[in-house]
């Protein structure tokens, strides 16, 4: 309180003596005005007495250069003072002149001047050696004469009062010219001599009073002036007690504050040292000021002073300057500096201001977060993912280097905005993925959304993005952060996962299905043996004239065709007993075309278009017989009216990357047999159930189904696969693969084609566990002439061997049995009897001696259901091998 007291009577004191000097620069300003505007007053009268002192001179040079004027003695009196020669004369008319000399006629003007006005100018020649005692000086009039001659001035001036006015007198001399000798050279004057001088005297009366009037006006105003000065000087000092408080106030935050707040001066000179700096470098004021603050410097930033004082000294600043200091404890600080100049008043830079700030604590951090973000980019480069930061409100968008990647697009084409994500979305996907921003946005649920992106070459990616929304206080979108990353692997696999399942699901259906018609076509050719075996033996006990013989000939005929679809069966499920040879697809090809126009009829048009050099196979050539007339048939019936059906044949290499998008398939080197039609073709739901048995589009009885399954077992069954393409109205392409055949393989037995009523004598030992086929193949092969010990079980078989005791020559076994397989059986009596020969019998080929199908080397086989005439010649075959 004390000292806001002295502050307030030190500032009311202070406005007291504001206000006296104030009213002392007024009163001073005043005078000086007035003092000048009387000498401008005056001055202005002067200038009018010099006009008219060259007026004077001027028509005194003209009458002098004339040698003067003769006027009427009736206007003019003679001059007395003039002797000169012809002053006065007579003219011819009788008029009398006088000769008016410059000095007379210019007396004579100002003598009229003075009777036009009240308050003339007086005009009047003076001389020391005045001719006429009007001219003569006055006392003040000779000093400026004495003044002339003496060369001191040329002219001067007196305010003097004239008849009680006030005048403004001033005399200019005059010197002799030549004209002037003429009346005056008597007097001693010479050419050059100052002849005299012309007196003027202004009046000053109207002049000063104009100047009084204005010179009130003007005092008005000034005091006006001092006036609003002195309301505002005691306004000011209100206000300036206020500033001295602030800065009292202010000088207590600088000493106060947390940050080091410097002076110095331009050489670096510390003139100020806060408690702040004191904090952050360690020196108290005592120890900084009047020094350098070069102790504070490391040794590598010396320089550094002198650098930023000549900044400053050239009247720059230097703003958040981070740099190193070193503290009194040697302990290194980092700070943020903000300098500049300090002026006086006059604008002149006399000092340094700096204000410091330790950011050691933050340059850790920003070190730790530049750690921090480099593992973090370090993980997100790892995992590619790419970052995003949108600002919604401003809608500007900052992507990193792997956005660009995942977008296919550069820097240079990038708008900054939202538009380079939704341009970048894939038509099909923008809709969905901008509807599910817009739900982030609006706080419905958080952005985690897959999308296809397309990029400007037409390249395609799935990304998955995820977004974190960050809301302002008024509940709206500020920001919204996040990352994209590819799933286009992902993608695919999971795209390959489902076709593989797919496809395995086919493939389990199809093998499914498969040993559900081995099974069947198994058990049927079991009963089908049974039923021709009866058939052909009663054929054979009655006369060929009787009755009966039509029946039991319709009976072989259905048995037989119904064998053909139990055939079709076993091609499918890859059982059929087969004999592979090494073909040229071409050959065989070429000697089945008549037999293909002829299936598919004249209206259409069988076009044949083989490779000219083709690789060889090595397949059953039936089962090409088999392949090509289903694919034939199909194509047939495909074509409504007319059409066209091409088979092609050409070498083609497969490798891993179509095996992946066909599984069936493997890599390697094969032959493709096409079969291309352009008939109706076929939509997706129909390709997928094309290969499976039973499965037809026909009208009911115009097929069984079984054409392409059949097609389907016989290309497996070769190791080879098979494609389709079609599109409804496009037609359809049925593309075969079979493997290249690259080595040499011994010949593999086939059926031969059967020798009617081939018989013989020799034993036989029958092996079969059903009764019905043991029964009747027992009477076909005694019917035939052999021996037969007939035996329903393996173990009986080996009883029966045993206990025999003549040569058994053949051992005929069916394949599946309960006890043991017929392969197992056939070795254990081959061990016992080496010269035995063997042959099997199936409804379908076991893997026990056939690998999917295709015979081993050396093994005999006559597929159930067997006539009579196949079984007598397939006996003796093998007997007399």
């Amino acid at each position: 309180m004390a000292t806001s007291s002295g502050i307030k009577l030190y500032m009311k004191r202070f406005g007291v003596a504001t206000i006296a000097a104030w009213t002392f620069v007024i009163v001073l300003l005043a005078a000086i005005n007035l003092a000048d505007r009387h000498s401008d007053n005056i001055s202005g009268a002067a200038n009018e007495a010099r006009n008219y002192y060259r007026l004077n001179l001027f028509y005194r040079a003209w009458a002098s250069k004339m040698g003067g004027v003769y006027a009427s003695v009736d206007n003019v009196a003679p001059n007395p003072y003039l002797k000169v020669p012809d002053r006065d004369v007579t003219t011819s008319d009788n008029r009398r002149l006088t000769l008016v000399n410059p000095a007379y006629m210019t007396r004579m003007v100002f003598e009229s001047m003075l009777e036009s006005a009240s308050d003339p100018i007086i005009s009047k020649i003076v001389s020391l050696k005045p001719l006429n005692p009007v001219n003569a000086p006055d006392e003040w009039e000779r000093q400026g004469l004495a003044a002339f001659e003496r060369k001191e001035y040329k002219e001067r001036s007196e305010v003097t009062n004239i008849s009680g006015k006030p005048y403004l007198r001033l005399i200019s001399m005059f010197v002799t010219e030549e004209s002037c000798l003429k009346c005056h050279a008597h007097q001693g004057y010479k050419k050059g001599d100052v002849r005299g001088a012309i007196v003027i005297s202004v009046p000053l009366t109207e002049r000063l009073e104009l100047q009084s009037a204005t010179d009130r006006k003007i005092m008005g105003g000034y005091f006006l002036l001092w006036l609003i000065g002195s309301v505002g000087i005691g306004i000011s000092s209100r206000r300036r007690s206020l500033d001295v408080e602030n800065i009292r106030r202010l000088s207590d935050i600088v000493e106060y504050s947390d940050d080091a707040i410097i002076s110095k001066t331009l050489d670096g000179v510390v003139t100020s040292w806060n408690r702040g700096a004191e904090k952050l470098f360690g020196y108290s004021g005592e120890e900084m000021l009047g020094k350098t603050a070069l102790v504070l410097f490391p040794d590598d930033l010396r320089n550094e002073e002198q650098e930023i004082l000549a900044v400053i000294a050239r009247g720059g600043s230097l703003e958040h300057f981070e740099t190193e200091r070193v503290r009194k404890d040697g302990r290194l600080v980092d700070i943020s500096a903000t300098i500049s100049p300090v002026r006086n008043t006059a604008g002149v830079i006399i000092g340094v201001s700096k204000i410091a700030r330790d950011i050691t604590e933050r340059k850790q951090r920003e070190v730790e977060m530049k750690n921090l973000s480099q593992r973090l980019q370090l993980a997100t480069s790892s995992a590619h993912l790419g970052i995003w930061d949108w600002n919604v409100r401003e809608n500007t968008m900052v992507w990193d280097e792997r956005m660009f990647e995942l977008y296919g697009i550069t820097w240079k084409s990038f708008p900054s905005t939202i538009d380079a994500w939704m341009s970048g979305l894939h038509p099909e996907d923008k809709e969905t993925a901008i509807a599910e921003c817009q739900a982030a946005l609006e706080g419905e649920k958080e952005f985690n959304t897959v999308f296809r992106v397309l990029h400007p070459d037409g390249a395609v990616k799935h990304l998955r993005g995820k977004g974190l929304v960050l809301f302002g206080a008024d509940g709206v979108a500020e920001r919204m952060i996040g990352i994209n990353y590819d799933i286009t692997g992902t993608k695919k696999a999971e795209e390959d996962k489902a076709r593989l399942e797919s496809q395995l699901q086919q493939a389990q259906k199809m093998e499914s299905v498969g040993r559900l018609a081995g099974g069947v076509a198994h058990d049927f050719n079991n009963m089908l043996t049974v039923i021709l075996g009866h058939a052909e033996l009663g054929m054979m006990k009655l006369d060929p004239s009787h009755p009966v013989i039509a029946d039991l000939k319709e009976i072989s005929k259905t048995s037989e065709r119904s064998a053909d679809l139990a055939r079709q069966l076993l091609a499918f499920a890859r059982k059929q007993a087969i004999a592979p040879k090494l073909l040229d697809l071409n050959e065989t090809v070429t000697s089945m075309l008549k037999m293909l126009q002829r299936l598919i009829g004249e209206d259409i048009n069988l076009s044949w278009q083989p490779a000219p050099i083709l690789w060889q196979v090595k397949v059953d050539p039936s089962q090409i017989d088999q392949i090509l007339a289903n694919l034939c048939v199909n194509a047939r019936d495909a074509i409504r009216d007319t059409g066209r059906i091409t088979i092609e044949t050409e070498n083609c290499s497969i490798d891993a990357e179509y095996c992946t998008a066909n599984p069936e398939a493997t890599p390697g080197d094969y032959v493709r047999l096409s079969v291309s039609d352009d008939g109706g073709g076929m939509d997706k739901e129909t390709l997928l159930h094309a290969f499976e048995p039973f499965f037809t589009t026909k009208e009911l009885g115009k097929g069984t189904g079984l054409g392409l399954a059949t097609v389907y077992g016989s290309v497996k069954q070769n190791n080879g696969f098979i494609n389709v393409y079609s599109e409804p109205e496009q037609g359809t392409t049925f593309s075969v693969y079979f493997p290249r055949f690259e080595g040499k393989t011994g010949q593999i037995m086939a059926e031969d084609a059967p020798k009617p009523l081939m018989r013989g004598q020799e034993t036989i030992l029958l092996v079969e566990d059903e009764p019905a086929i043991l029964k009747i193949a027992t009477m076909m092969l005694q019917k035939q002439g052999y021996s037969v010990l007939p035996a329903s079980t393996p173990g009986e078989a080996i009883k029966l061997a045993s206990e025999y005791v003549g040569v058994i020559h053949l051992l005929m076994t069916d394949v599946i049995m309960p006890e043991m397989n017929g392969r197992d059986l056939a070795k254990i009596m081959l061990s016992t009897y080496p010269g035995m020969k063997s042959m099997f019998m199936s409804g379908y080929t076991a893997d026990v001696i056939a690998q999917h199908g295709v015979l081993e080397e050396g093994v005999h086989f006559i597929q159930k259901p067997f006539s009579l005439p196949n079984m007598a010649a397939k006996v003796r075959a093998v007997l007399d091998n």
